[in-house]
C-alpha cells in the first residue's frame, strides 16, 4: 500500500492509527484518561486502541479526530519523521513557554 507522501507503507492500519494516537496524546500532554474525556470514550479502550489490540468504528476514529483537531485520515497515515520532529520541538517550546512541565524518557 502506498502512503499518503507517495512511500511503501505494509503497516496495518490498525497499527498506524494506535502510533499517531499515542503520539498526538504525548504531543497534548495528555493521559489516556484526559484523552478519554475529550474523546468521550473509556481509558481502557483509548489503551487498547493505543496497543492496536483493538479495531476501531468510524465513528471512534471521528471522535479520536475531534479531541485531536485533524481529520480522521490524518490518524491512518503514516507520520512523517521531519513533521513529527517539529511538531514535537513546537510543543515542547509551547509547554516550556506556558510553564507546562515537560517529561522526557
Amino acid at each position: 500500500m502506498t502512503g499518503v507522501d507517495g512511500r511503501e507503507d505494509r503497516r496495518p492500519v490498525r497499527m498506524r492509527i494506535a502510533e499517531n494516537v499515542r503520539i498526538r496524546r504525548l504531543l497534548h500532554n495528555w493521559s489516556q484518561e484526559d484523552l478519554a474525556q475529550e474523546a468521550g470514550l473509556d481509558r481502557s479502550f483509548v489503551g487498547d486502541i493505543e496497543r492496536a489490540e483493538r479495531n476501531i468504528s468510524i465513528k471512534t476514529l471521528e471522535k479520536l479526530a475531534i479531541a485531536f483537531d485533524v481529520e480522521p485520515v490524518d490518524l491512518a497515515v503514516e507520520m512523517d519523521a521531519t513533521t513529527l520532529g517539529e511538531r514535537i520541538i513546537a510543543t515542547v517550546r509551547e509547554n516550556v513557554s506556558l510553564g507546562v512541565p515537560t517529561r522526557v524518557k
